[in-house]
């Protein structure tokens, strides 16, 4: 199976807190790409934050608790 689909089969397995964080990568990426300068830092205002969380099955708090444990 080649990576891009390996990828995007796995992307189904994925909280919706998680694919944010993967969709936030990709932007960072083509970001990157085409920009000689490095941008400032990723802002978004509370509102978006707000909207985009309200899509999550589990808290961002709990989410992040969840990712440190997995590190360990």
């Amino acid at each position: 199976m080649k990576i891009k689909e390996q990828t995007i089969k796995a992307l189904d397995d994925l909280s919706e807190a998680d694919i944010m964080l993967v969709n936030e990568w990709i932007d960072q990426l083509r970001l990157s790409r085409h920009s000689p300068i490095p941008r400032e830092s990723y802002k978004i205002t509370y509102e978006q934050l707000h909207a985009a969380m309200q899509k999550c099955k589990t808290s961002l708090s709990n989410e992040i608790h969840r990712q440190r444990e997995d590190r360990l």
